[in-house]
């Protein structure tokens, strides 16, 4: 499935782009969450607040909300990890942030009307661009990378 509003493929029926934040298909259910009752066309690429076309911004082939910071994270800092909870986020910035390298969480799904949709129910790691294969070794050798953690189990359950 393609993206109508990026052109990226987005990997099977997800609902939302990936790349961008659109939504591939308006949602009755999902308002946005600055005009209620008006159907959401997207997420915000860094929070995930679901947004209308008046109050969303399209820079950089990405959509956002009305935080001017987003723009500005979503254009300078790059997506070194996803994580299922804030706790598993915070983990992973103290040890960046050990190392010399400077990071921030964003919880995703922190949205009354989005709590529900499965895929912004994540909390995203971001390092500066610039800083992207230095934290990505980082996260390598701490065993905290993607893959490392989807490989681990704790009693039986992923994190």
């Amino acid at each position: 499935m393609k993206c109508n509003h990026c052109g990226s493929e987005s990997g099977g029926a997800s609902l939302l782009c990936h790349t961008c934040g659109a939504l591939s298909a308006v949602r009755e259910n999902l308002e946005c969450e600055t005009h209620g009752g008006v159907p959401a066309i997207a997420c915000c690429f860094v929070c995930g607040k679901p947004v209308c076309g008046d109050c969303s911004a399209w820079k950089d082939r990405m959509f956002f909300c009305d935080i001017k910071d987003h723009q500005t994270v979503g254009a300078e800092w790059s997506v070194v990890a996803e994580c299922s909870s804030a706790f598993e986020a915070d983990m992973i910035v103290r040890n960046l942030h050990q190392g010399g390298i400077d990071s921030r969480s964003f919880e995703r799904g922190n949205h009354g009307s989005s709590l529900w949709f499965q895929p912004l129910n994540s909390v995203h790691v971001r390092v500066r661009s610039g800083e992207l294969d230095q934290a990505l070794q980082r996260l390598a050798e701490l065993a905290l990378d993607d893959n490392s953690r989807k490989e681990r189990t704790y009693r039986g359950q992923s994190f």
